[in-house]
């Protein structure tokens, strides 16, 4: 039961709650107007309007989905998915990017020092004179 957004749980609280605060004999009142009111709204040509105007539009909703083929569209995403979920079942470990170094062959540093840099040294490339 989904009675204007508030389901079982949150209408008996709400049902003890008005029984708490006004007692038996005003509580027994409240709930006798409320039903009136609301059979006197179920009851009237207004609600029947509204409702089938809702009916409608739901269908309307549905048959627009249903021609611009989004169905068809999410069964492809949704087996898109599967394949991809299947893929990685039979290959969990995926290869790194190129150019991407593997953490597992990383060497950590001290803490406060910073890596060394890769780039030669000038040493490296000094020239030698030519004869």
């Amino acid at each position: 039961m989904n009675l204007f957004g508030i389901g079982g749980p949150e209408l008996i609280f709400l049902l003890i709650l008005i029984f708490l605060l006004l007692g038996p004999e005003e509580s027994v009142k409240v709930a006798r107007g409320l039903g009136r009111a609301l059979r006197f709204v179920y009851r009237s040509t207004l609600w029947r309007v509204m409702v089938r105007m809702r009916h409608e539009f739901e269908h309307l909703v549905r048959e627009e989905i249903r021609r611009a083929g989004i169905p068809e569209d999410l069964q492809q995403l949704k087996d898109w998915q599967r394949s991809l979920v299947r893929e990685m079942e039979e290959n969990p470990v995926l290869p790194h990017p190129p150019g991407a170094v593997p953490a597992a062959s990383m060497t950590p540093s001290a803490p406060g020092t910073s890596p060394k840099s890769e780039a030669p040294s000038t040493r490296d490339h000094e020239s030698t004179p030519s004869a």
